[in-house]
């Protein structure tokens, strides 16, 4: 990958003492961990935290992150116990490619009653393991298919707060640290699973997330914002 300084797409990215400005932006935190690994010297390990806040390997850049990696010295952590639907969402696979996925080995810790649960480091390690590339385990679709859900679907129970409404370009502007990001923006959370999105209509658009305080913050930048919403 050509990492141009002096383009406008511009991420900044820090690892200890190492730091630097690139043309990033569109791209996932595994491709750019993969290109500043050995100048960077970022260790394998290393989480990935986007203005602030941890993400995983598949979350999209978009102009004016920062994406730091930092290695967390003995702190392993339990994870989360993640539901069917919780995994549905976060990956965009349907119901069938979920039990695909349960037939290949997927960890799940079922309850006597019955309730299915999944150990999200133990997923994490099973993904690394199975390669997470494997053919017909996750299909690659568009974005058009993976960030806005359409109308008339339900949020999953992981995306209780909300919605939010108004167009792409006001609801990405709502969930960037900087208000800025617009439509880009909101398809890169929507599809690392920040948020969850519904079209209404042809501009209309409803947002859903995970918890009160991110339906607060965006509520309140919503507030501020000028013109209709």
């Amino acid at each position: 990958m050509n990492i141009a300084q002096e383009n406008r797409s511009l991420v900044k990215v820090i690892h200890g003492a190492n730091e630097g400005v690139f043309d990033l932006a569109g791209h996932t935190v595994v491709v750019v961990r993969a290109s500043l690994e050995v100048p960077f010297n970022i260790p394998p390990d290393a989480a990935a935290f986007v203005n602030g806040e941890m993400v995983d390997e598949r979350f999209v850049l978009v102009p004016d992150d920062t994406l730091e990696f930092v290695k967390q010295e003995g702190q392993k952590g339990l994870g989360d116990l993640l539901t069917p639907e919780d995994l549905m969402a976060r990956w965009r696979i349907s119901t069938e490619q979920y039990q695909e996925l349960r037939h290949r080995g997927l960890p799940v810790f079922t309850f006597p009653d019955g309730m299915a649960r999944h150990p999200e480091v133990t997923v994490d390690e099973w993904w690394k393991a199975f390669g997470g590339h494997a053919e017909g385990a996750v299909p690659q679709h568009s974005a058009s298919e993976t960030w806005a859900h359409p109308a008339g679907s339900e949020p999953p129970p992981s995306y209780p707060f909300g919605p939010v409404e108004g167009t792409q370009e006001q609801l990405g502007s709502w969930i960037h640290p900087h208000g800025k990001g617009y439509g880009r923006h909101l398809q890169g959370r929507a599809k690392d699973g920040s948020v969850w999105v519904r079209k209404i209509h042809e501009r209309h658009y409803e947002m859903w997330f995970k918890s009160q305080r991110a339906l607060e913050a965006a509520t309140k930048k919503r507030l501020k914002s000028p013109g209709p919403t």
